[in-house]
């Protein structure tokens, strides 16, 4: 990342994105804890007895999103980089090690994204049966 390199350095970078994400993993948290900033609960047995969330709602909930996503992007981006920095390309054996890094890396990534993806697309609705839409 130019930005982490060039202007505030690689430490400094990761803290700033770090407390980011976790300043909208906090923001996110509260958004759904306070009923201020999150829209009635809905019925889904009756009809069109749900209502919408006010635009203040939405908006704290998009900027929860969004700072999540910009603390993801700028840390990961970081910290791969940070990595590749421990190991020296001219040396055969640093390039074998470099290898074995970032495949473990991609693939703790991968794992850590697929190991809290799955408990959301399992989970369902009380009475709802298995594989229904509805």
């Amino acid at each position: 990342m130019i930005f982490a390199g060039s202007f505030l350095g690689i430490y400094k970078t990761i803290a700033i994105f770090a407390s980011i994400q976790t300043l909208g993993i906090v923001a996110l948290a509260v958004s759904v804890k306070l009923p201020q900033l999150s829209p009635p609960h809905c019925d889904i047995t009756a009809a069109n007895n749900c209502k919408q969330a006010k635009e203040f709602q939405m908006g704290f909930l998009y900027l929860a999103l969004y700072m999540i996503a910009l603390g993801i992007g700028g840390l990961k981006s970081s910290v791969s980089g940070f990595g590749t920095d421990q190991f020296d390309d001219k040396d055969d054996r640093d390039k074998a090690q470099m290898a074995y890094f970032f495949n473990r890396f991609f693939f703790f990534i991968s794992t850590g994204i697929e190991g809290s993806h799955s408990p959301c697309l399992h989970t369902r609705p009380s009475g709802q049966k298995l594989g229904s839409t509805n």
